[in-house]
């Protein structure tokens, strides 16, 4: 389990949920385009909302908001000190939003894999 960022959390989101709402879309639309075609741009475009998934399923439980960073100089001594404080840790209590992004997760990867079978398999 990795530490992320509230930012980073916020910017994963909104990559991930949107691909989630435009798979379920798609799946009650119909394309006018060949299979293959179709199938070869939504596998490409499904692979940015795969890698924040699995960013969001990794975040782990720990939420940590902006760090502060100071800088102190020691004229005598010849000594740079840094100190970092997090200001603000969210921590979440359900553990199922973990689980829900690795459910989701899988979902997109095998959605990806789907429609790589169908570019192979299916002719023109």
């Amino acid at each position: 389990m990795s530490e992320v960022s509230i930012i980073e959390l916020i910017v994963y989101a909104l990559i991930g949920y949107p691909a989630i709402i435009f798979l379920v879309a798609s799946t009650f639309h119909e394309s006018s385009g060949t299979a293959s075609k179709v199938s070869v741009v939504k596998a490409i475009w499904i692979i940015v909302p795969i890698i924040a998934m699995y960013m969001l399923a990794s975040a782990g439980a720990q939420i940590n908001g902006p760090t502060e960073t100071t800088l102190n100089y020691n004229v005598t001594a010849n000594l740079l000190t840094s100190n970092s404080t997090v200001t603000e840790t969210i921590t979440l209590v359900n553990p199922v939003w973990i689980t829900l992004h690795w459910l989701l997760f899988t979902v997109l990867v095998l959605y990806f894999m789907w429609n790589m079978l169908r570019l192979f398999t299916q002719r023109e």
